[in-house]
């Protein structure tokens, strides 16, 4: 964790007076007035334009979160494509069920187009290359075979 320097920390290896110590100084980013104890060093910060702010001004900024990175999957296109592969989803995933009346080699057969499905923004980084899987044909076992 870094350590983090006031204003008096600062004055205080200096060797300052304590009657300058003990003095109010102004948040040069907000303008509220502080004493140095509770001003915080940001000299190699490049989100502050000075070299000490206030508390709420250092939180306001340490505490923003980061933008999360931007998908290609998070446009128009990939948005509409991830609602129309739940809908799939949804529409063919009883073929792999225990239960389903499928036979088996066909149950089989529906595990690739469905993990494909699945893994749509995973394999696949960019949604104009996208191209739907193909879905094997529906196969019920024989009665009295």
């Amino acid at each position: 964790m870094t350590e983090l320097n006031t204003l008096e920390d600062i004055l205080i290896a200096r060797g300052e007076p304590a009657a300058d110590i003990d003095k109010w100084a102004d948040c040069p980013e907000c303008g509220r007035t502080a004493r140095p104890f509770a001003l915080i060093s940001v000299v190699d910060d490049p989100a502050f334009t000075s070299d000490f702010v206030c508390s709420p001004c250092f939180l306001a900024v340490s505490t923003t979160p980061a933008a999360s990175p931007v998908s290609p999957w998070d446009s128009e296109h990939g948005a509409a494509l991830k609602g129309q592969r739940n809908v799939e989803l949804d529409r063919w995933r009883w073929t792999v069920m225990p239960d389903s009346p499928l036979s088996a080699p066909c149950k089989a057969a529906w595990l690739d187009p469905l993990r494909t499905l699945h893994r749509m923004t995973v394999d696949c980084t960019d949604p104009a290359l996208w191209s739907w899987p193909v879905v094997p044909a529906l196969e019920y076992p024989l009665e009295g075979a």
